[in-house]
């Protein structure tokens, strides 16, 4: 972080001026510049782009989701040079907004393209930082024989190579090397058990070298943070990000060495079917990652409870897959075992409150798709009698994304970070004598934006509560959330429903 610290005298009614100046000594860095502050409304700002002569002809400067208020401007001098002036009123200030887009995919900016003729010219920069010489490390050679002593088979050997590094090069996001664009040597990453994504990537690119894979490293942006893809600005602004890429017959598996406890195959939302360009001699590729992966992030629980006195009591089972399974296991990430139970018993508490939890048994076997958590549970006054009726409290919907978004005075649209699909399977043991009043009638939503269904029946003595959630497009534009928030109110109103048992 740097800070800039301004010594300015303020009186009421005067003026004051402050300049800042920052110089660029590598110029394909000066790429984008952002208009908005986090904090400060702009009355009135002005900005010059000055292109020399000499590169007047390849310079480009673009405006980018300008509102009326921001005109960009040029002048040709009789030198040749160009300057390029944006000026702006009333330039309202970035607020963050729960689930909102990031300022770096929808505030006003201004892009600046030429340094590069197109994505191959962008890639032949990349180029030369990367390390060419063979990687001769005893201690590469022996984790790639020990690797490779372990698979069955190439493709075994390819996960296991990735998930070796996820699981013993610690992530450190302190970007060294030329301009943070130079990956640590795969020696280095070795010697300090730590590295960023270049450094992780280009370690699992010479352990499958090493043991005669195609590895390679590949750049992209990430989902939600990059607005643009290489071919689209090949600039470096169009990227964030580096992985492997292994080519293996006819297929491209991409292993991100960041993503510490992701199951064997498995791609994170943040990179899928992003635009990559994967490194291929003074050539490169560029293609777009796989999609596959979304139908992983999944958030299963199902109960079988009885009442106990005023209580729900009662087994319970959680199973994550993807994103839930991965977060899940970094919150938990070096802690004492009995600080695991507690983040599991929170977990499994979500959204009751008053909600005791025992003999919590923890599964988290990486090479297994899901992480899975069983445990005794009680939630306490879920069924409390009055008078000679039971009232249930179950709560079945447990799903912390489906939730109703504040509009008020709300000035960007609404945005999950990954598409998922979560189930609830309870089930409650009728004491004897009694059955359901009533019924809530199944209600099911099915817009652009979730496919859900939610459905209450009852057979020999035990009620069931049945909800499937499937997140669909990710992005609500502002002018539709109202209607977003009413089926999501629509269907929590039946989840909050308390249940009437009467004697029979």
């Amino acid at each position: 972080a740097k800070l800039c610290l301004l010594h300015i005298p303020l009186a009421k009614g005067k003026k004051a001026k402050a300049s800042f100046v920052q110089t660029y000594k590598a110029p394909e860095h000066f790429c984008n510049i952002m208009l908005t502050s986090s904090q400060y409304r702009k009355k009135h700002m002005k900005a010059l782009v000055k292109v020399p002569a000499a590169l007047a002809g390849s310079i480009k400067v673009t405006p980018y989701k300008f509102t009326e208020n921001i005109t960009l401007s040029s002048e040709t001098h009789p030198n040749g040079s160009v300057t390029y002036t944006v000026e702006a009123t009333d330039l309202e200030p970035w607020r963050y907004e729960s689930r909102a887009p990031e300022a770096s995919t929808d505030s006003p900016k201004i892009i600046i393209t030429g340094q590069f003729a197109d994505a191959p010219d962008l890639y032949r920069h990349f180029l030369r930082y990367l390390d060419t010489a063979d990687v001769d490390s005893r201690e590469i050679t022996d984790i790639a024989g020990m690797l490779r002593a372990k698979a069955s088979s190439d493709e075994a050997l390819i996960d296991s190579t990735a998930a070796w590094v996820r699981q013993n090069i610690r992530y450190l996001a302190v970007e060294h090397g030329e301009y943070a664009f130079r990956p640590a040597s795969a020696a280095e990453v070795i010697r300090s058990r730590a590295g960023d994504c270049k450094g992780s990537a280009n370690l699992i690119k010479a352990l499958l070298r090493k043991n005669g894979l195609d590895g390679r490293l590949a750049w992209v942006g990430t989902k939600g943070d990059i607005a643009f893809d290489w071919d689209e600005v090949p600039a470096l602004c169009s990227g964030n990000h580096v992985i492997a890429a292994c080519l293996h017959r006819d297929s491209i598996i991409y292993l991100d060495g960041t993503t510490t406890w992701a199951s064997p195959g498995y791609i994170p939302p943040s990179i899928r079917g992003r635009r990559v360009m994967i490194e291929d001699g003074d050539n490169c590729i560029i293609t777009n990652v796989s999609e596959t992966g979304r139908e992983a992030d999944t958030e299963r629980i199902s109960a079988d409870f009885r009442i106990s006195d005023n209580d729900l009591a009662g087994e319970i089972k959680v199973r994550l897959g993807g994103v839930a399974k991965m977060s899940l296991l970094s919150s938990m990430a070096g802690h004492e075992p009995r600080h695991r139970m507690n983040i599991a018993g929170r977990y499994i508490s979500y959204p009751k409150k008053n909600t005791e939890t025992d003999d919590i048994r923890i599964d988290a076997d990486l090479s297994r798709d899901e992480v899975v958590i069983t445990a005794a549970v009680r939630e306490t006054n879920g069924a409390q009698k009055i008078g000679d009726r039971i009232y249930i409290d179950l709560k079945p919907i447990r799903d912390s994304f489906l939730t109703v978004a504040d509009t008020t005075d709300r000035t960007h649209d609404y945005v999950l970070p990954f598409g998922y699909t979560a189930e609830y399977d309870f089930t409650v043991k009728l004491p004897d004598g009694y059955r359901p009043a009533s019924l809530p009638e199944p209600v099911g939503i099915d817009n652009e934006w979730h496919e859900a269904s939610l459905e209450y029946t009852e057979t020999e003595g035990t009620l069931r509560c049945r909800v499937c959630i499937s997140a669909k497009e990710l992005r609500v534009p502002l002018h539709m959330l109202p209607g977003r928030n009413e089926a999501v109110r629509k269907l929590l109103r039946a989840a909050d429903t308390k249940l009437v048992l009467t004697p029979a």
